[in-house]
């Protein structure tokens, strides 16, 4: 779980249970394995994520099965950069520029998470996307439409160059 406290810090914590084990427990009968489980679903750490953000910042975070964590953040200078967990943070170089400040990112991805789009709005307003396959992301910036910075991503006009994509 990450958090940006709203001066740029950007704050995590973490609990090693799956979702998985927490839900088979909720379901068994009380034992003291039952027990043991729960009290850990209780048991929230911090983490060693130490990386500062914009203070208007969304955060998008996404891990695909048992893969690396990765955390989309926007920097200082409106841009937005990647870093991943895979045994202690990296920047993996993934920078994108022409962001607007402050915006909303979604992320999909497909099972396994070997292919992943991350989706963001530039400063003209346009809804645009950045895909990948395995861990390699697309130098190129694909708009899909031009959305008002006031109205939901689903309120679009035709992209750059006529139709929806």
């Amino acid at each position: 779980m990450f958090n940006n406290v709203g001066d740029g810090a950007i704050t995590s914590a973490q609990n090693d249970l799956l979702n998985a084990d927490i839900g088979a427990a909720m379901q068994t009968p009380s034992t003291p394995s039952r027990q043991a489980i729960i009290a850990q679903a209780q048991g929230w750490y911090t983490n060693d994520f130490a990386q500062s953000c914009a203070p208007q910042s969304r955060l998008r975070a996404f891990a695909a099965a048992a893969g690396p964590i990765s955390l989309f953040y926007e920097t200082l200078t409106h841009q937005i950069v990647e870093m991943r967990s895979d045994n202690g943070w990296a920047n993996t170089g993934f920078l994108q520029d022409n962001v607007l400040p402050g915006t909303e990112m979604a992320e999909m991805h497909s099972p396994g998470g070997y292919l992943a789009i991350l989706f963001f709005q530039d400063k003209q307003g346009y809804i645009c996307y950045r895909k990948a396959s395995g861990v390699v992301w697309d130098d190129e910036t694909q708009a899909t439409c031009n959305g008002s910075i006031v109205v939901p991503y689903t309120l679009c006009k035709p992209p750059r160059g006529g139709m929806m994509q």
